[in-house]
């Protein structure tokens, strides 16, 4: 039995303590047939079987069971083909005839009675991957009840004879019961198996929605927080260039002081610059005059001493050229001599 498994404290290991469906089928001594025919008898819809096959999140689905419940050998079939149609849902099963006190303890949020005997099985539990509870759905299709409702009307004996321990009650129940499911493998071959397909995909649909409206919350609480974070920052960077700010207007100021002063300081330099200049100015007109007056007295003295040659050398020359006469007569004089001989 599952009893220790259930007490664990681990809600994965209470799901993979629980039983297969085929082992389940196998542990029913009387209705063990009877599900494998039901189960070889359901066809999902094609629609409702593309959904199941397209669903996005991962769910854990444990079903409680009763092995002689009506209701469980035609619903728990259905439930099976619907998780072997999906690759994200895998189906376990318990008995009701378990200790579900851990279990209880999973689903304390749930709509569910306060004792769990008085669950109608089958009851399927539905979980997500972090085994936080989801939703439950069961016994039947609500498209069921009616169908059922009116048969118990006919047959009011049969609740009645289901709590006897007289052994002719129970052959009568018994009897009854074969009776009862005959008539709701009827019901099922014809709509109710849609009904029921057609059910647990809306509780699905419900559920992935429920799944995308939390992820949009949280989205938008990042946002939240990233908008937050994004005005933190704005005021970081205004107060940061304020910052800047006041220390580009400090340098600037320091540099316009700075400039000023070498500005000054340039004044005051090209003003004894200009001063020294003038003083130079002042002397150099002086000393061009000294100079121009010093060439002036030269270039007398250089006239008075060459008209002083110039004279010397005329005498010089009228000095020279009167032996050169003389002797220009006498060579005459010779000449004509001459002739006369």
């Amino acid at each position: 039995m599952l009893t220790d498994a259930i007490q664990e404290s681990s809600p994965a290991l209470l799901f993979t303590s629980a039983l297969s469906f085929p082992e389940f089928i196998e542990q029913n001594e009387f209705y063990g047939e009877l599900l494998c025919v039901c189960y070889d008898e359901t066809r999902l819809p094609a629609k409702e079987q593309l959904q199941f096959a397209q669903f996005p999140d991962t769910l854990n689905w444990l079903v409680i069971a009763a092995e002689d419940a009506p209701d469980t050998i035609m619903v728990l079939p259905i439930l099976q083909r619907i998780a072997e149609a999906s690759p994200r849902l895998d189906l376990h099963i318990v008995c009701e005839d378990d200790d579900l006190t851990r279990l209880m303890s999973l689903v304390d949020d749930a709509e569910l009675p306060e004792d769990w005997d008085e669950l109608d099985t089958p009851l399927l539990l539905i979980f997500d991957e972090e085994w936080q509870y989801q939703a439950s759905w069961g016994p039947r299709p609500q498209a069921a009840e009616e169908a059922l409702d009116q048969w118990l009307s006919q047959h009011p004996e049969y609740e009645e004879l289901a709590d006897s321990d007289d052994d002719a009650a129970q052959i009568t129940y018994n009897q009854l019961l074969h009776k009862l499911i005959y008539e709701m493998r009827i019901w099922y071959n014809g709509d109710l198996r849609h009904a029921c397909a057609a059910e647990i995909a809306d509780l699905l649909q419900s559920i992935q929605s429920e799944s995308e409206s939390d992820d949009e919350d949280e989205a938008d609480n990042d946002n939240d927080d990233n908008q937050g974070k994004d005005q933190d920052n704005v005021q970081v960077r205004h107060r940061q260039a304020q910052v800047d700010s006041e220390m580009v207007e400090e340098d600037n100021d320091s540099e316009s002081d700075r400039r000023t002063q070498e500005n000054a300081a340039r004044d005051n330099r090209g003003g004894r610059r200009r001063s020294r200049s003038n003083n130079r100015t002042d002397g150099d007109r002086e000393d061009g005059d000294a100079r121009r007056q010093r060439r002036s007295n030269n270039r007398r003295r250089n006239n008075n001493n060459n008209n002083s040659n110039s004279n010397n050398n005329n005498r010089s020359g009228q000095s020279g050229d009167q032996p050169n006469r003389r002797r220009s007569s006498r060579r005459r004089n010779n000449r004509r001599n001459s002739a006369s001989e």
